[in-house]
C-alpha cells in the first residue's frame, strides 16, 4: 500500500515545492491513512520529495540536451559564433580606419 501512495504522490504536480510544513501535514495525513507512525509518514514523504526532485533535475538535463541537439541541427548560432563575428567586424573597422587616416 505504501508503494502505491508513492507512486500517487509522484503523478500530483509540483511536489517538490511543497514547503516544510505542507510536507508535515502530508505525512500525518499518510500515517493516518496507511496506519503506519508517523515518523514513517514523514520519512516516505522526504523519500518522495527527494525522488520528485531528482526527476525533474533529470527531466530539466533531458530537456537541455533535446534542445542542444535541436539547434545544433538547425544549424543555430551561438553566443560564441556571434561573438567571433563581432570581434571579426571590429578588426576589419580598424584595418579600415588606418586606411583611411
Amino acid at each position: 500500500m505504501l508503494d502505491l501512495i508513492k507512486k500517487s504522490m509522484l503523478i500530483g504536480a509540483g511536489l517538490a515545492n511543497l514547503g516544510r510544513e505542507k510536507a508535515k501535514e502530508l505525512a500525518k495525513q499518510i500515517s493516518k491513512e496507511a496506519e503506519v507512525s508517523e515518523e514513517e509518514g514523514e520519512k516516505l514523504v522526504k523519500e518522495i520529495v527527494e525522488s520528485a526532485e531528482k526527476s525533474g533535475k533529470d527531466l530539466e538535463n533531458r530537456i537541455r540536451t533535446v534542445v542542444q541537439e535541436t539547434l545544433e541541427k538547425m544549424d543555430v548560432p551561438t553566443k560564441k559564433d556571434f561573438a567571433l563575428l563581432t570581434a571579426k567586424i571590429e578588426e576589419l573597422e580598424q584595418k579600415l580606419e588606418q586606411k583611411e587616416s
